[in-house]
Order: structure tokens, then sequence, then C-alpha cells
């Protein structure tokens, strides 16, 4: 049995979920309607937490306002959890990558926790349609008003 299948069997049996690894190294898991892939890459020994943020079923275009929506959560990582948003095969994908080492199923129920909770705001931001993410509401002076404003930045 590989470090990574002991792993989720673990955390399987610690949480009781029903987990199967496929032949790709990899399983999910669906929460509030996110599917949260974990896939193990054994040649970097760490895993790759993922989870589509928009759903190509309901978003046929990725509008520039989404695309610019996405870009605004990106900013700094604060309103990603620290969490890389990425394009792939037409959704929007939030990942993040956790080394293996020293991995539990107790830290990976609390990563998983977290990247969920990070998800689900950021698929919630991307599909709120009354937010305003308009060219002229990130200009650089806001950007360096909303910095300045949170104390990251003095200018």
């Amino acid at each position: 049995m590989t470090i990574f299948e002991s792993l989720i069997n673990d955390f399987a049996k610690a949480t009781g979920l029903k987990l199967e690894i496929d032949e790709g190294n990899s399983c999910a898991l669906e929460t509030d309607g996110l599917i949260v892939v974990i896939q193990y890459r054994q040649k970097k020994d760490d895993l790759v937490i993922f989870a589509p943020v928009t759903d190509p079923d309901r978003v046929s275009l990725l509008s520039k306002e989404l695309l610019t929506r996405a870009l605004a959560l990106s900013f700094n990582g604060e309103e990603t959890g620290g969490n890389y948003l990425g394009l792939s095969e037409g959704s929007l994908i939030l990942s993040r990558v956790v080394p293996i080492e020293n991995l539990d199923h107790n830290k990976l129920a609390t990563i998983l926790l977290s990247f969920s909770e990070s998800a689900l705001y950021v698929r919630d931001r991307l599909s709120d349609s009354s937010q305003d993410f308009t060219d002229e509401n990130l200009s650089d002076e806001s950007v360096f008003q909303s910095l300045e404003e949170n104390h990251a930045l003095s200018v």
C-alpha cells in the first residue's frame, strides 16, 4: 500500500466517507455541490487538491467579466485563501499543492475543510452577478487604496 493509499484509507475511516482511488492516483468527494479532487503526484511526492468553481454547463462562455472577477479574487491570494485560481478545460479551477511528507488524516481533514470553504466562497463570488468588477473598479489607484486600507501596503 502506498503512502497515498494509506492516507486516504485512514481519512475515509475517520470521516466515514467512501473514497476510491482511481488509476490516476486520485479520488473525489462532494460537499455542497462542490466536487473536490485529491490527486497524488508521486514524482513530486505531493497532493494537488482542486475543485471546479464554475460549471461549464451553466457558464457556456468565460466572459471578460467573469475572468476579470477571477483575476480580482486572485489578487495576492487573499480572496482565494492562498489557493491558486486557473483555467482548465473551460472551467475555472481552484487548486492547492500540499507536500505529503508528515501529512496524516487529521491534517488532511483540516486542509480539505479550509480548501472547501475557500472554493465555496470563490464559487459564490464568481456566480454573484451583483458584484461589480468593471475595469474602472480595478484601476491601479483602487487596488492601492484597497491595500492601504487593509494595511498591506504603506504608500
